[in-house]
């Protein structure tokens, strides 16, 4: 989900710890001075793994659960869709877009 807050003019942003990319970056670190964290910037996301929901009620549970936004499914536009992971899974992605303002932040989220 590509949220934008207006009042701050910017988009959300999550910081995620990825156990992958640290052990990646701790294999192949090449000095002392290498930052070898594991973490990653991306944007709202979550799996598709609720039957009984549909895509947009997941990204507004996603909303909530990674960035702390309560949002509604009719506040969701629909940018597209697309794949991703192409060479491995071939995972088909829902992208929406959404406007949020401090007064949706409910939670700190993460």
């Amino acid at each position: 989900i590509l949220l934008y807050e207006k009042e701050s003019d910017c988009f959300v942003i999550v910081k995620q710890f990825r156990p992958a990319i640290y052990a990646r970056n701790f294999y192949f670190k090449r000095n002392q001075d290498q930052n070898i964290d594991g973490y990653t910037y991306e944007l709202c996301a979550g799996l598709v793994d609720k039957a009984n929901k549909s895509l947009e009620e997941i990204a507004c549970e996603e909303a909530l659960e990674e960035c702390g936004y309560q949002i509604s499914p009719k506040n969701l536009e629909t940018i597209g869709q697309f794949y991703s992971a192409t060479g491995l899974s071939g995972s088909l992605q829902t992208l929406y877009y959404a406007e949020v303002h401090k007064n949706l932040k409910v939670s700190k989220g993460g």
